[in-house]
């Protein structure tokens, strides 16, 4: 499977959790801030980026038990992330 079918997978697993407590789910939080940023003609990489800000919390490891609790997204995104799309790493080197 592709970086871009593991996403979608993601999103199709996961997408439909609560985010964080709030009125909305992961996928639709994901795409406001995808939306806001295309709203803004940001380029695409930027719209891109915002889809994915939070794929960490799609990963699996969170506890559905607390669900407020981050569990380090972010770090657990950006290894995900560099892994998958090895541009990225080489970026911010």
């Amino acid at each position: 499977m592709n970086s871009i079918s593991q996403i979608l997978d993601m999103f199709a697993r996961e997408g439909a959790n609560a985010y964080l407590g709030e009125a909305v789910t992961q996928l639709e939080h994901a795409l406001q801030a995808a939306h806001l940023a295309a709203r803004d003609n940001e380029a695409p990489p930027l719209v891109a980026a915002a889809l994915l800000h939070d794929v960490g919390h799609l990963l699996g490891h969170e506890r559905e038990d607390t669900p407020l609790i981050d569990f380090q997204h972010e770090e657990r995104a950006r290894l995900w992330l560099c892994q998958h799309f090895p541009e990225i790493g080489r970026a911010h080197v």
